[in-house]
């Protein structure tokens, strides 16, 4: 049985990614801030992870080495945007998304890079919010909203670039998933998260490239 590890699964993409997993066979080890789910099964394993802590983080890399379980799928799903209707920087906020939607990514993802198996996935739930090309393009995202889930967001592109650069025998991209009816998008989209969950899985599944920024099969410009 292969395994999966997913962050933030208590809701919206990463709930149905755990349950998609999960029907194709896979073993789960989900992230919720709390430790639990209403999603039970006994291919899941739910561990508690708040990125903002070190602490935290630090736990949940000693409970996912206790399963004993080679990770072959590294889903970095969790994520926040706190400033949805802010059009300049907000320190404070910005400080909040980049703890969560990058230095805690980046700290959970060096914490466990050994447990990965070979030609094994790392996928990162980027935006296209996070383009540069795109920044200014009103039909692609606000222009003059959420900065600081942009900074974030290309930001969380970089890292990826260089992993995927550093850790060459691992398939290591980013995905925008599309806009997706979550709580993160104020339910407002074009998808379901079980739409987005299921061309996730198809990607990662035939994908056999590196390095790259994707949406719907093709490369993104960013």
């Amino acid at each position: 049985m292969k395994n999966v590890f997913i962050t933030g699964v208590g809701q919206g993409i990463g709930k149905a990614l755990a349950q998609k997993y999960i029907s194709e066979g896979f073993y789960v080890i989900g992230t919720t801030i709390s430790g639990s789910s209403d999603y039970k099964h006994n291919n899941l394993k739910i561990i508690k992870l708040d990125l903002r802590d070190s602490e935290s983080i630090n736990l949940c890399e000693q409970n996912v080495r206790e399963t004993g379980r080679n990770i072959d799928v590294f889903i970095n799903n969790a994520g926040i945007l706190v400033d949805d209707n802010q059009s300049v920087v907000i320190i404070d906020k910005l400080r909040t998304t980049l703890e969560v939607n990058l230095i805690g990514t980046i700290d959970i993802n060096e914490r466990l890079i050994d447990m990965i198996s070979q030609n094994g996935q790392i996928i990162f739930i980027s935006s296209s919010a996070g383009s540069i090309s795109r920044t200014g393009d009103a039909a692609a995202h606000s222009p003059n909203k959420y900065p600081a889930y942009k900074i974030s967001k290309c930001a969380i592109n970089m890292y990826m670039k260089t992993l995927s650069l550093r850790e060459k025998d691992k398939f290591i991209n980013s995905i925008h998933p599309g806009r997706v009816r979550t709580d993160l998008s104020g339910f407002d989209g074009d998808m379901s998260p079980e739409e987005a969950a299921s061309e996730i899985y198809k990607f990662v599944s035939s994908n056999n490239e590196t390095g790259y920024f994707w949406f719907e099969g093709g490369k993104m410009d960013w």
